[in-house]
């Protein structure tokens, strides 16, 4: 299934952050904050109808679907970054758009010129996950 699943995803990359990229970041701000997504993964439900994607047989010859997004699927990570730069992209609008942020995977590294600016993305990011 892996194999399958990665076949669909081949050729296709993730914009993920550079060691310049990062270096830049910082320096672009004198205040910054790193927030990492508690148990992320088993966060992202996974829709009925795209569960026999992710199913599979164990040892014994039982059949699962699971209902959220495990870490050990190959996609798991691509799927999890585009999820973590939607909430990145929504909080940074909450917040009147004032930090470079930067996501890998189901990190985000804010920086910003004012600390309130990194506190008010904070804030955003807390909203959204009500």
């Amino acid at each position: 299934l892996n194999r399958e699943l990665q076949k669909l995803y081949s050729g296709k990359e993730m914009d993920l952050p550079s060691v310049w990229s990062v270096q830049s970041a910082v320096h672009s701000g004198l205040y910054g904050a790193v927030f990492d997504l508690t148990c992320s993964f088993y966060q992202i439900l996974i829709a009925e109808s795209c569960r026999g994607f992710f199913a599979f047989k164990d040892q014994h010859g039982n059949y699962w679907a699971p209902k959220v997004l495990q870490m050990g699927y190959v996609v798991s990570p691509e799927i999890m970054h585009i999820v973590t730069s939607l909430l990145c992209i929504f909080a940074a609008e909450e917040s009147g758009d004032k930090c470079h942020n930067l996501v890998y995977i189901d990190g985000i590294l804010a920086v910003a010129e004012q600390e309130n600016h990194v506190e008010d993305f904070r804030r955003a990011l807390a909203k959204i996950a009500e």
